[in-house]
């Protein structure tokens, strides 16, 4: 008897979201239109109110290649998108945000650089900013230094240092790589983390191209709550008094070096850089171990999310 089960796409992409229908449309159909076709889009709609289930539910009948989970109570932002990377088959995962967009041969040109070369853990491009109506505003920088150096040390001290703006984050990741990370843990600026753990593993390249869109409007999360709700909504209650985003960064980026796998003049070389970034941040640092925590260094572009318990794959994933 010949199986019938589908093969597994190389690439997954996990769109994670809430209450996103005003750009979710768009984002899907970027995500969709590319130039490489075999891949998963995983929809993990986290118990949206909006009009977000209707265009999940279009989607997924609509294009085989759709995938559709529901929540019927709020995860949290970090367990949502941890989620999506747990419904994930393929080789490659990158997480798409509900308002970011993607030019038709992204795809194809971060999986080329992944297949190309081994020591590659994460591909992403080159970025501009978009508006409400998808127009330009400008071009978007702030790389992560040396990420593409052979030397994991100088890799990792640029990706824990506050000089880039995170948007790797949304890059095409190896799989086996992300799968030996905490993912995206749940406090503030636990993605400036995450790109320090695939750091220690392997290098971190741009494609000399510009077909990332990252979208700037009024309704991002970032720009209506203060860094404090944002962190409790990421940590699904954890009380306000415990708002300490700089030393939990570095208590995880202690961790990441603790657990990578690195000759002793590495790992030495590495709690030198932690010791760096920690003299950098000792403001925060003392202000939050004594109470007076101000809002967090870290602009990070992952949806704070209202809380609630972890949910099942709903029956709407196939």
């Amino acid at each position: 008897m010949h199986s019938t089960s589908k093969p597994i796409p190389p690439v997954s992409i996990g769109l994670p979201v809430y209450n996103g229908e005003a750009f979710l449309e768009e984002a899907i159909r970027s995500a969709m239109d590319q130039t490489f076709g075999d891949f998963e889009l995983i929809l993990c709609d986290n118990a949206s109110t909006d009009g977000t289930r209707e265009i999940c539910a279009e989607w997924a009948a609509r294009d085989q290649r759709v995938r559709w989970a529901r929540s019927e109570v709020h995860t949290g932002a970090a367990g949502n998108f941890n989620r999506a990377f747990g419904l994930a088959r393929g080789q490659y995962f990158r997480w798409a945000a509900h308002d970011d967009l993607t030019e038709p041969t992204y795809l194809e040109r971060c999986v080329e650089r992944l297949r190309g070369d081994h020591e590659i853990v994460l591909a992403h491009s080159e970025m501009v900013e978009i508006d409400e109506q998808g127009r330009v505003t400008r071009e978007l920088g702030w790389p992560i230094q040396n990420a593409n150096c052979p030397n994991l040390v100088e890799r990792f001290a640029g990706a824990i240092h506050l000089d880039h703006g995170c948007f790797d984050v949304f890059g095409l990741i190896r799989r086996s790589a992300l799968a030996k990370t905490h993912l995206i843990a749940p406090y503030l600026g636990s993605d400036r983390v995450l790109l320090a753990e695939l750091a220690l593993q392997g290098r971190l390249v741009r494609v000399d191209e510009v077909l990332f869109q990252s979208r700037e409007h009024p309704q991002r999360s970032i720009r209506m709550r203060s860094d404090a709700a944002r962190d409790q909504w990421f940590a699904s209650g954890r009380p306000a008094a415990k708002f300490r985003p700089a030393w939990r960064r570095l208590g995880a980026i202690r961790d990441a070096v603790k657990r990578a796998d690195l000759t002793m003049v590495e790992r030495l070389q590495c709690q030198a850089a932690i010791t760096k970034w920690a003299l950098r941040q000792r403001g925060s640092l003392y202000r939050e171990l004594v109470g007076q925590g101000r809002p967090g260094d870290v602009d990070e572009k992952i949806p704070p999310e209202p809380m609630g318990e972890t949910a099942t794959p709903g029956p709407e994933l196939s």
